[in-house]
């Protein structure tokens, strides 16, 4: 069974707010648990919906680091930087 709840993100440059579902929850508790795999999966799927999620990056960063996948880790901090960079009040 999952449980999904509707996050209210920021408006984009064109106004639209992208659809977020409590992937972004699962994966806190999963990773806050140190399920890892879990957190993983809840990650990739809330980025599919909204690619251009900070915290998602960070935390996906984080996750990847705690797997000993340390390119896949920094590649995520890119990922930051770079949205940040084209967006900078992005959060």
């Amino acid at each position: 069974m999952s449980l999904l709840v509707e996050l209210d993100p920021p408006q984009t440059d064109t106004g639209a707010r992208p659809q977020v579902s409590a992937q972004d929850w699962g994966c806190k508790v999963a990773y806050l648990s140190k399920d890892y795999p879990s957190a993983l999966q809840h990650l990739q799927a809330a980025l599919v919906i909204w690619p251009e999620m900070i915290e998602a990056h960070q935390t996906l960063s984080g996750t990847y680091r705690a797997l000993g996948e340390k390119d896949k880790a920094i590649e995520e901090l890119r990922t930051v930087l770079r949205i940040k960079q084209q967006n900078p009040t992005a959060d």
